[in-house]
C-alpha cells in the first residue's frame, strides 16, 4: 500500500494504470491474513510469491531494504517540489541540476557552510529521480529503484528534507550568478582586463580566478578615476 499511496502522490499515472501493478495490489490483498492465505496451498502460495517478486524486480536482489525508499520518498514532498519547481528533471534538466550544484560546491569553499547538508544532496537527488517521470510504466519505476544503493540514501533524503529552506537559497545564488551576473562579468573583463585563473598543488583545492587589468586598459581608468575624485573634491581654503 506504501507504494501505490507514493505513486498516487505524485501522480504516477502510468504506473497506477499498469496492468500487472494492479494484479500486484490484487494479490498483495490476497495474501494478507484475514485474506485468502489459509486457503492456498503451498505450490499455489509459492507461484503467487514468485510473481511478486517478477513484478518487484526482487529475484536477483539480496535484501529488499530498496522497498524502504517508498515511505522515504512520500516523506519527502519538499524535496520533491523543489525538483519540479527548478525542472531539474529530463535528461536536460538533471545537467542543469549537476551543473549548478558544481557552481554551488565551488561557491561555498570559502564559506561556513554544512557540508553534511552539501555532500547528502547529490546522492539525494539520484534517489528522487525515479519518482519525477509521470509518464513510466511499474516495471520501469521499478527497475531505477532495484538499481539503486538505499543503504544510505534514507538518511541522505532526510537530511535534504530537513534543510530544504538552506538548500533553496544556495540555488538561488548559483542561477543569479549563471544568469544575471555573467552579461556584467563579461562587459567588466572587455572593458578593463581578463581574468587569469591557475591550480595549486594543494589536495581538494579549487581552481583560483584572480581579475587582473591590463597595463593599457588600466591607465585611462585610473586617470578617469582620479579626475573624478578631483572633481568631488571640496575647494580648500
Amino acid at each position: 500500500q506504501v507504494i501505490k499511496s507514493t505513486c498516487e502522490q505524485y501522480h504516477l499515472t502510468e504506473c497506477l494504470r499498469d496492468p500487472e501493478f494492479k494484479e500486484l495490489l490484487s494479490l498483495v490483498e490476497e495474501l494478507r491474513p484475514e485474506g485468502n492465505r489459509a486457503r492456498l496451498t503451498p505450490r499455489e502460495a509459492s507461484k503467487k510469491m514468485e510473481f511478486v517478486k517478477r513484478v518487484l524486480f526482487l529475484e536477483k536482489v539480496e535484501s529488499y531494504k530498496c522497498l524502504e525508499l517508498f515511505s522515504t520518498v512520500s516523506d519527502s514532498a519538499a524535496f520533491f517540489q523543489f525538483v519540479r519547481d527548478k525542472r531539474f528533471v529530463g535528461e536536460k534538466g538533471q545537467a542543469v541540476f549537476r551543473q549548478q550544484y558544481e557552481l554551488i560546491t565551488a561557491q561555498l569553499q570559502h564559506e561556513e557552510y554544512d557540508e553534511g547538508v552539501l555532500n547528502h544532496l547529490y546522492a539525494a537527488f539520484e534517489f528522487i529521480l525515479p519518482f519525477t517521470d509521470p509518464r513510466q510504466r511499474f516495471s520501469s519505476l521499478m527497475k531505477k529503484v532495484t538499481r539503486l544503493d538505499v543503504s544510505h540514501g534514507l538518511k541522505q533524503l532526510d537530511t535534504v528534507n530537513s534543510n530544504i529552506t538552506l538548500i533553496r537559497l544556495w540555488f538561488s545564488r548559483a542561477e543569479g550568478d549563471t544568469l544575471e551576473n555573467v552579461a556584467n562579468e563579461l562587459d567588466c573583463i572587455l572593458a578593463t582586463g581578463f581574468y587569469q585563473f591557475s591550480l595549486s598543488n594543494a589536495k581538494g583545492s579549487q581552481i583560483a580566478l584572480v581579475y587582473e587589468p591590463s597595463l593599457s586598459q588600466a591607465a585611462p581608468a585610473l586617470q578617469q578615476q582620479q579626475q573624478l575624485q578631483q572633481q568631488q573634491a571640496p575647494p580648500q581654503a
